[in-house]
């Protein structure tokens, strides 16, 4: 059968995060956060797949930005190419600019790219491209920028767990293991004593530092990233103080 060059590539673009966002030689004027490659009106597919409540982290990034009255920006890069060229493009892109749930970028893609094609087997000539895209690979500084601040809020949508549940067999092994388990007084003590954040032997925040994370966010609109940057701890630390999940000691 003859190889046929109706293949594409294509990106989804957020529109609430305009700017310059440049990894390697790819350059966007919003934040990338989806590549794909098809044919037909594949690109358009993830719409309509968010639109029916299917849940991925893909889908549900779309559908956040559905709820907004907006509507992602959808990008042909690169068109009429043979499949495997279509697949080369597409895993390279998705390595350069980086996959969030690998803390390498902004990409809601949870594979290296290239599995699209069912029961395709990719040529020695595909394999030798990508093995390519990845030699000897060097990020610019404003890809290194790109990826630190990926790197921060894992909460909500950013989440790649966002939407999704546990599988009935998980949610059961789990209920079995803490089936009959009892805390013993001493242990019930320790741990509310960790849940206030006094407890733990590697705690960097003091109370007053707590106070003020709270002041911040809720009456100066600083963000769980800021925050985290700010004093030095990782995100979920600062979502919990917040929330008042930790630190429950404190007004």
């Amino acid at each position: 059968m003859k190889a046929s060059n109706r293949f594409y590539v294509y990106v989804y673009l957020d529109p609430r995060k305009p700017g310059k966002y440049v990894y390697e030689e790819y350059e966007f004027d919003y934040e990338p956060f989806y590549i794909g490659k098809g044919c037909d009106r594949r690109k358009d597919r993830h719409i309509s797949e968010a639109k029916r409540g299917k849940n991925s982290f893909n889908l549900n990034k779309i559908r956040k930005i559905i709820s907004e009255n907006l509507y992602p920006i959808i990008i042909v890069y690169n068109e009429n190419m043979f499949e495997n060229d279509a697949i080369a493009l597409e895993i390279k892109m998705i390595s350069s600019i980086g996959r969030f749930d690998l803390k390498l970028g902004p990409l809601t893609n949870l594979t290296i790219g290239g599995d699209g094609a069912v029961g395709h087997i990719k040529s020695k000539e595909t394999r030798d491209k990508l093995s390519k895209a990845h030699t000897g690979k060097k990020f610019s500084e404003e890809h290194k920028s790109n990826i630190s601040l990926n790197h921060y809020d894992v909460s909500g949508e950013n989440n790649p767990m966002f939407g999704r549940n546990h599988s009935i067999t998980v949610v059961e092994n789990s209920r079995k293991r803490a089936t009959g388990k009892k805390a013993s007084i001493g242990a019930k003590k320790k741990m509310s004593l960790n849940s206030t954040g006094i407890g733990n032997p590697n705690v960097k925040l003091t109370e007053k530092d707590v106070l003020k994370i709270r002041d911040l966010y809720v009456n100066k609109g600083k963000t769980i990233s800021e925050l985290s940057r700010k004093y030095n701890v990782n995100p979920p630390c600062i979502d919990k103080i917040v929330k008042r999940r930790s630190w429950k000691h404190l007004p």
